[in-house]
């Protein structure tokens, strides 16, 4: 009796998607090619940086990458018409080959800045396509009171991959080199498909049969779920402050191999200092998984806005060595916790026919203000120096105490 007992308190201690195994199976494959898309971008971000010795070259890596994303509420209303199961195998198929073809470039030393500027457009065309749809079956294969947990583990799941991926990836790819992280990725494609053929009956459209996509409806799907959003203040609002944090904080992070490498340091510094950004994006996922935005989440948004700001003004004066590992945590954590009560938000609150538009909608804001940021932070750091980050803390910090004011 006290066996059963004691097993029956480790299954209750265990987070309740974590007990399903459909959830197992879609969360594992999809997190391990997650993690190797993290291991490539290390890898070809400081590959970038050797090359070029410019932080704007750095930054066109996530700016082109974002292209195809600007119409990723496009891929969130495809993902409301097609069967998203199919949908994602097949996106990851195509990365599984482009991957092995920039691994190949690598490995026989004919590797140049395009190739990875073009593999970075590929990237963001999967993403296009497969991001909406993998946000919500990852919001299907648990019970509604299982959403806000579920959507919390797969971000903690991916944050925890960056602090191992970085910390650990860049000491091996110091001894091993740079082909390693490429050859991996391809592979983690063909894992994530794999776990997803497994999932017959995941990510069909309820009610009937997958459509074919009409252009002109696509369109007006699209148009109707931005009507849709604008009368969504409660989920509006603090999209927005996401987005201009994103911009304004995200070059501290983003650009850190260009900062590096300026700086003297290695790939080593380069993955401790990014992990340390990870690990602060995991506490803010845990967080956000345990509590919710409360009922004034743009005031929330904006005093999280005000210490990411703080932060950013550290780092300018300290970015490289073990000092500098603090301020990049306190970045990553409030990126993250938006992200999750971003989406957790959406699936609680939107009606059933836009959850896709505007999980869409989210991922856009999110890797669209990142991207931006990359273009002029690069720009400005190669003009002004680093320092050039400071003026953009303090418009963040600015409005940041407007809307708290405005919002008590």
């Amino acid at each position: 009796m006290e066996k059963n007992t004691g097993t029956s308190r480790l299954a209750s201690a265990i987070p309740a998607p974590l007990r399903r195994a459909r959830f197992r199976q879609l969360w594992l494959g999809m997190a391990s090619s997650y993690a190797g898309d993290r291991f490539q971008q290390l890898a070809q971000q400081w590959l970038v940086a050797t090359l070029t010795s410019s932080a704007l070259a750095v930054g066109w890596i996530a700016t082109l990458g974002s292209i195809p994303q600007l119409f990723i509420p496009l891929g969130g209303v495809i993902a409301d018409l097609v069967d998203r199961r199919r949908l994602l195998i097949a996106w990851q198929m195509v990365g599984a080959v482009a991957t092995a073809v920039v691994a190949a470039l690598v490995l026989v030393d004919r590797i140049a800045v395009w190739h990875i500027y073009a593999w970075a457009v590929v990237n963001g065309l999967i993403a296009l396509l497969s991001r909406p749809a993998y946000k919500v079956v990852l919001t299907e294969v648990v019970p509604p009171d299982e959403v806000r947990p579920a959507v919390a583990i797969n971000s903690m799941t991916e944050t925890t991959s960056m602090v191992v991926v970085n910390g650990v990836g860049s000491v091996l790819l110091e001894f091993l080199g740079l082909t390693l992280a490429f050859i991996l990725n391809a592979a983690t494609y063909l894992v994530a498909a794999g776990s997803l053929w497994g999932l017959r009956d995941l990510g069909r459209r309820s009610g009937d049969d997958p459509q074919a996509i009409d252009v002109k409806r696509v369109l007006s799907d699209l148009v109707d779920g931005l009507r849709y959003l604008a009368r969504q203040p409660s989920i509006l609002h603090p999209l927005l402050l996401t987005f201009v944090t994103i911009t304004i904080v995200g070059p501290a992070i983003g650009l850190l191999a260009a900062i590096v490498h300026a700086e003297g340091g290695s790939i080593v510094d380069l993955g401790l200092l990014a992990a340390s950004s990870s690990l602060g994006a995991f506490v803010g996922a845990a967080f956000a998984g345990m509590r919710s935005a409360g009922a004034n989440p743009t005031r929330r948004y904006a005093v999280l806005g005000l210490v990411s700001a703080a932060a950013v003004a550290v780092f300018v004066y300290l970015p490289v060595g073990l000092i500098s590992m603090a301020p990049l945590a306190v970045l990553g954590a409030p990126a993250f916790a938006q992200a999750v009560w971003n989406t957790s938000r959406i699936r609680e609150q939107a009606a059933p026919a836009y959850q896709a538009r505007l999980q869409a909608i989210t991922s856009m804001a999110f890797t669209l203000g990142f991207s931006l940021g990359m273009v002029w932070a690069g720009a400005a750091i190669d003009q002004f120096g680093l320092t050039a980050l400071a003026g953009g803390a303090a418009v963040l910090g600015l409005l940041s105490v407007v809307v708290i004011t405005i919002r008590k």
